[in-house]
């Protein structure tokens, strides 16, 4: 064989090799992990906050309420005019490709 041959799978056997050693180290960051997460306090449930009938009746803001929108388009698309208000207002915008 040709010593470019043999430096190729030299390569290769060291590749191979080093891939080994990984499990190795992954075995030993668990156990760390493992240990580290036992030594933590555990997690005190809290209470939940009691739902009033006001909570529920509450009148959310609209999404562009005390907003001013100002637009100027010529020979725009709907889908950029509605989607230029839908950014402004912080919503999301879904539109059927159907329409044209």
């Amino acid at each position: 064989m040709s010593t470019y041959i043999r430096s190729i799978l030299a390569v290769v056997c060291i590749v191979l090799l080093s891939g080994c050693a990984t499990d190795r180290l992954m075995e030993k960051e668990d156990f760390s992990i493992e240990k580290e997460s036992s030594s933590l306090a555990p997690v005190q449930p809290r209470d939940l906050p009691e739902i009033t009938p006001e909570v529920l009746t509450a009148e959310k803001p609209g999404p562009l309420e005390g907003k001013t929108i100002t637009l100027t388009a010529k020979n725009a698309l709907f889908t950029d005019i509605f989607g230029a208000i839908a950014e402004i207002a912080g919503l999301d915008l879904v539109i059927d490709s159907r329409i044209a």
